[in-house]
């Protein structure tokens, strides 16, 4: 067999944005999703012993997925399983206790291996939603103190995992500790008075954290400016590997930052300083270079040699254009920055990007989250909602940048950036997901004659079958909203969307990318 290519060319037709059209992907996808646990159920049974990985590649990611799901239920359609059953399946993948790992600075995050936090946290939210918080073992809201306590006493590196590596980034390191914080305190009305009390010590720490990862990336800024220049330099840079400062998802600021944006708004901006403006320059000079660089997004800055020998830049979630339409999904959804801080390079930005991806997403490793098609496209979920529901925001957003720069007129969006160009690229991706291994069992038998490679982890959550089932159900709830604006006209019966009920309700099953963000945080991850 000959060697794949990274990517194979995008033949795929763009879907028409219309009640017929969405009505057929709601049902195809719906199906997919129950297929898809068929197959993960069948694939990968639950076993009576942890695996000792975390949410990432092992059987806890699994449990997320049916925890995310079991929410999503109301979008899945009448043919769905219950809630209840989900629930219990996620039950079944998740250690009653323990496990007896230690805790160690770079195993803060759920999504890393070897470390009892994914465990922890997976326990704590499934018992919440199920209405069982008051069953929770101190031995967890002990675990769960100690790591926020760890997670405050490095700098913005440590050793580990046999080097010296960031200690910020999503995958292994303080930000997603404090997005696991954020989805607990979430949910803190669901637990009894005595099991608040014993979440408090945590959550209060929950400024100190943001503090020290907004100052992590400040010093990453100076030492980098110090070796390199000012050059391609930015107001917030987390280390990666020594001397390299990620920008992608798993180990970068376009990881990092949704989640601090994730906190209440009087924690991004407290009285000593407001950290949305170093936030938002450090979005708009991210912009620059992935414009420069024709909408593609470099995996460090400056670029690893490894780099140099690819023969075209990654597109990916974890690494690559995939990851700043993330960030820039969450962020045009921040109002306070939003209005405050946007720029056009933003808009430029989306419009590249999103040619990239239409273009060299179509990975054949697969379907997956981390590098797969299903990942490359589920942000353009996240800009569909905000081309087509924050169009306010935006256009003061404009007024206010004319304003503050004192340009001649206020830019004019960009005619092509609109909602229906995301979700009609984001569906084609996602439907054509379905011929990706695991799920399609008979690869070469796809449509498309493109053979997609197995996964190495093919049924876990960001690795394989599990994230992209998640994927699709988050398609579900995104057309269910769309669906319920069409019957009523743009103004969704004449009430807009804070004054329809039914239409809000549709809303608050979007869950967002998980450990990104993108509609809040849900509660679930």
């Amino acid at each position: 067999m000959s060697e794949r290519p990274s990517f194979y060319q995008n033949t795929l037709d763009l879907p028409q944005i219309n009640p017929s059209t969405l009505q057929s992907t709601l049902e195809g996808l719906s199906k997919a999703v129950l297929n898809g646990v068929d197959i993960i159920e069948a694939g990968d049974p639950p076993s009576e012993q942890y695996d000792g990985r975390g949410i990432f590649s092992g059987g806890l990611g699994i449990a997320l997925a049916y925890l995310r799901l079991a929410q999503q239920v109301p979008s899945l359609g009448k043919s769905s399983i219950s809630a209840e059953a989900f629930y219990s399946l996620a039950s079944a993948r998740i250690p009653g206790f323990g496990p007896n790992l230690v805790l160690n600075i770079g195993g803060l995050s759920p999504l890393s291996s070897k470390s009892p936090i994914a465990a922890v946290v997976l326990r704590i939210l499934h018992k919440a939603a199920t209405g069982k918080a008051g069953t929770i073992s101190e031995d967890d809201f002990t675990c769960l103190n100690h790591a926020v306590t760890l997670s405050l006493t490095h700098g913005p590196t440590a050793f580990y995992h046999g080097h010296n590596l960031g200690a910020d980034e999503v995958l292994f390191g303080r930000a997603g500790l404090l997005w696991a914080l954020l989805n607990i305190r979430a949910r803190i009305s669901e637990f009894p008075p005595t099991q608040q009390e014993l979440l408090l010590p945590a959550l209060e720490r929950i400024p100190d954290i943001l503090s020290v990862i907004i100052d992590s990336g400040r010093d990453g800024s100076a030492e980098y400016i110090k070796k390199n220049g000012e050059k391609d330099s930015l107001p917030l840079m987390w280390t990666w590997m020594q001397g390299h400062y990620g920008v992608g998802w798993a180990h970068g600021l376009a990881g990092i930052i949704p989640i601090l944006l994730a906190c209440q708004q009087e924690e991004l901006t407290p009285p000593s300083t407001n950290y949305l403006p170093e936030i938002g320059q450090t979005i708009t000079a991210l912009c620059r270079i992935c414009i420069a660089q024709n909408g593609h997004l470099p995996t460090s800055i400056p670029p690893r040699s490894s780099s140099s020998s690819r023969k075209s830049p990654l597109v990916q979630i974890c690494h690559g254009a995939p990851a700043i339409l993330g960030l820039l999904g969450c962020a045009m959804k921040c109002p306070n920055l939003s209005l405050n801080h946007w720029t056009p390079e933003w808009d430029d930005a989306a419009r590249l990007a999103t040619n990239r991806v239409w273009e060299e997403g179509l990975l054949s490793k697969g379907g997956s989250l981390c590098h797969g098609i299903a990942g490359n496209a589920w942000p353009l979920l996240l800009l569909h909602d905000v081309y087509e529901y924050n169009t306010d925001i935006l256009t003061k957003a404009r007024d206010n940048y004319a304003t503050r720069t004192s340009a001649s007129e206020v830019p004019n969006p960009n005619p092509t950036l609109t909602g229906d160009h995301f979700l009609s690229r984001a569906l084609a991706m996602l439907l054509h997901s379905r011929e990706t291994q695991p799920y399609n069992q008979s690869p070469e038998t796809g449509s498309s004659g493109h053979e997609y490679r197995m996964p190495d982890h093919p049924y876990c959550f960001f690795e394989g079958l599990a994230g992209t089932v998640c994927a699709w159900a988050e398609t579900c709830a995104v057309i269910q909203v769309r669906l319920r604006r069409l019957e009523g006209g743009e103004g969704g019966g004449g009430l807009g969307l804070q004054g329809d009920a039914v239409l809000q309700k549709c809303m608050e099953q979007q869950l967002g990318f998980p450990f990104l963000g993108g509609n809040g945080v849900p509660g679930v991850l």
